[in-house]
């Protein structure tokens, strides 16, 4: 060893012999922190008051026992181990060293502690010096910090924190990864301008400016996201200023809610209410039809058929008989237009038919009976309208002509056919009447369309009319 490093300090231990020991005790007594003084083999030789307070015991109960003793005992035997290899190389180990230690008090209760060790050689023998710091309140703080940000990580909506300066985000959740479809480490090299495409670095700031002076204490803005895959979705978001260190600049937090499916729920909600107004101004327009118009046709019909017997010239009977024909045709077609108007565009056919039956009730004051035989939900679209209005037809016939007290409707589907039977207990139809009119010529003209037949005749278990229409399936 040269002169050079035999005149350097020793690092490792520190003599106290130029400290007059009243004055070192006093400053040991004065210390916030517990404070103690083992030998090499842990036995505590000193301890102030302040480790006396923390440990619930006094300088008696103390002295001469080893420092393990101030450890839960799970922690004992590695406390040990860790001594004698600190025993072997003793150097300076300052608080705050990232090390969990726990200690515990004289009742058996346990707190967190942050521990400095210091070598020193006193009274010609190696001892250690240990300062105590009971750290339970920042350990609690620290607890409640990490619960928070479990709980904010878990959160499904997405959390954000940006610097209001820089724009930089410095914090996202779980929750704004998985709305935006980056990983959250990308995330923290981003700003709010990669995913907000509304705005721009200048807009931004006019956002964020009341926060960040104070004016403010929270802003909501409804806007976009922009996905990683380019798509977009609407977003609801919370900005708030979140006060850090003094001097620095405020950081914003936004939380951001995707909105998607209650805007969805929403156009849902507007599209039926718009639907049902629809369908009631339809039916107001119906009824005004049904109650107007139609009443008014088959008034002038019933007068006209009342002056026909009146007339001596033939021509002018024949002109009447066929326009009572045609106000007829016209009550028909009306009355079709009328159920067109009101029919929902989802109902079913069986639906349907009773809807054309109760329509015929109402007028006659006789509820026919329904028989369906077959399933009649499976016959095609066109087969299906030409039977409503075959169906309708012959219950205006029955309405304006029959004076039933029973009607009967059997809709039948037998492999490729589709029939229709009315049968009423009326006065009958004569042959005359089964070869002049509009209505039977729309009978037949829409069973012809299916490659089918109608035929009109009386109804002899009855004694009023029978109505078969029969339509093709093929």
């Amino acid at each position: 060893m040269d002169q050079a490093e035999s005149n350097m300090p020793d690092t490792r231990l520190t003599p106290l012999s130029d400290v007059a020991p009243d004055e070192a005790w006093a400053m040991v007594e004065a210390s916030p922190d517990g404070m103690l003084l083992t030998d090499e083999m842990g036995v505590m030789l000193f301890v102030n008051a302040r480790l006396e307070e923390m440990f619930g015991s006094n300088r008696a109960e103390l002295l001469g026992r080893t420092v393990e003793e101030l450890i839960p005992s799970r922690f004992r035997y590695v406390h040990r181990a860790h001594r004698t290899r600190y025993r072997a190389r003793p150097t300076t180990r300052a608080m705050g060293s990232a090390l969990d230690l726990w200690a515990a008090r004289a009742d058996g209760s346990e707190f967190p502690v942050e521990v400095s060790l210091s070598p020193l050689e006193t009274g010609g023998r190696f001892c250690i010096m240990a300062t105590v710091r009971d750290i339970t309140e920042r350990h609690d703080a620290e607890a409640d910090a990490r619960g928070v940000r479990e709980a904010v990580d878990a959160a499904t909506d997405g959390v954000f924190i940006f610097e209001s300066d820089s724009l930089l985000y410095c914090y996202a959740n779980d929750g704004a990864a998985a709305q935006v479809g980056y990983p959250r480490k990308a995330l923290v090299s981003m700003t709010p301008l990669h995913i907000a495409p509304e705005y721009t670095d200048a807009s931004l700031r006019e956002v964020i400016a009341p926060l960040v002076s104070g004016e403010v204490s929270s802003i909501e803005i409804t806007t976009i996201h922009r996905r990683s895959d380019g798509t977009d979705i609407p977003v609801e978001i919370e900005l708030k200023a979140e006060r850090g260190v003094l001097g620095r600049p405020p950081r914003v937090s936004a939380v951001a809610r995707d909105v998607t499916e209650r805007l969805e729920r929403d156009a849902a909600h507007a599209a039926r209410e718009l639907a049902e107004q629809l369908i009631a101004d339809r039916e107001r327009v119906a009824g005004d039809m049904h109650d107007l118009v139609i009443q008014r046709l088959f008034g002038a019909g019933m007068g006209l058929q009342a002056i026909q017997s009146l007339i001596n010239d033939p021509i002018a009977a024949d002109r009447v008989a066929a326009t009572v024909l045609d106000l007829d045709q016209a009550i028909a077609e009306l009355r079709g237009a009328i159920f067109r108007l009101t029919a929902a565009p989802d109902m079913s056919l069986s639906a349907t038919i009773e809807r054309v039956i109760d329509d015929a009730a109402r007028r006659m004051s006789v509820q026919p009976v329904l028989v369906v035989q077959g399933d009649i939900e499976t016959i095609p679209s066109l087969a299906a309208e030409n039977l409503v209005a075959a169906l309708s037809e012959s219950l205006s016939n029955v309405v304006r002509h029959a004076e039933a007290t029973e009607v009967s409707v059997t809709v039948r589907v037998e492999e490729q056919t589709l029939e229709l039977l009315v049968v009423d207990n009326g006065k009958g139809i004569s042959e005359a009447d089964t070869s002049r009119g509009n209505g039977l010529a729309n009978l037949e003209r829409r069973a012809a369309d299916l490659a089918g037949s109608v035929t009109i005749a009386d109804a002899l278990a009855t004694g009023g009319t029978k109505v078969h229409w029969i339509a093709s399936l093929a």
